[in-house]
């Protein structure tokens, strides 16, 4: 939504910068050196804006609006500074343009879906990078809980052997099966018993979900054992 947004807000930037520089230098679409700077000045505009965005606060205006926040590296939120908001937007057009130019030279529908999947999965895994770190330290803090750091997929399988035959609010689960059902009904979070895929003594909790929800299922399972 935010990226629909932000394209609005762009579309009247770009059309109002790009309609002074036509008057100013007499550029009516022309090939040639015209053009050329036409294309530089229009990505030095997308660089300005959304490097003077991400370096004085943490969103642009429709990231803002819908809630979208950049988050740094070590998982912290807050502005970055302007070279490494140039930077993000150096390496965010290297899949764009470099998508457009493809497209442009080839003009087939196959190349165009492959540019499209070039400039997704960088995105797709850094939402999904962000979410495997959230999970793997929250279910960390939980004393019981060993958890590995999963290589692939979009869940993570810490055992929870130490936590079977523990009271837990009256109730004592014996195998990760009977565990899996305990979390289900006292904190309404589901968790697949590691006897789905072999031996007892695992769990496994999906992070294919959003940010909100993520932390909102770790912490019940927090408080569950805490």
């Amino acid at each position: 939504m935010s990226c629909v947004y932000d394209g609005i807000v762009l579309f009247g930037v770009l059309f109002f910068f790009g309609y002074a520089f036509s008057a100013l230098a007499q550029f009516h679409g022309e090939s040639g050196l015209a053009r050329t700077l036409f294309q530089l000045y229009l990505f030095c505009l997308l660089g300005a804006y959304f490097g003077w965005f991400w370096s004085n606060g943490r969103w642009s205006l429709p990231m803002k609006t819908i809630g979208v926040k950049v988050v740094r590296d070590d998982g912290t939120q807050g502005p970055v500074s302007l070279p490494r908001a140039l930077w993000r937007y150096t390496v965010a057009s290297i899949f764009f343009w470099g998508g457009l130019a493809l497209v442009w030279t080839a003009g087939s529908a196959i190349t165009a879906v492959l540019w499209a999947l070039l400039w997704l999965l960088p995105f797709g895994w850094s939402l999904f990078d962000r979410r495997r770190r959230t999970i793997v330290d929250m279910l960390r803090q939980i004393d019981g809980f060993d958890v590995p750091t999963p290589k692939g997929a979009f869940y993570v399988y810490p055992s929870v052997e130490r936590l079977l035959g523990r009271e837990i609010r009256g109730r004592v689960a014996n195998t990760s099966g009977e565990l899996a059902d305990l979390i289900l009904d006292e904190v309404e979070v589901a968790a697949v018993p590691g006897e789905a895929f072999g031996p007892s003594g695992f769990l496994r909790f999906s992070y294919a979900l959003s940010d909100d929800d993520l932390v909102e299922g770790i912490t019940r399972v927090q408080e569950l054992f805490a």
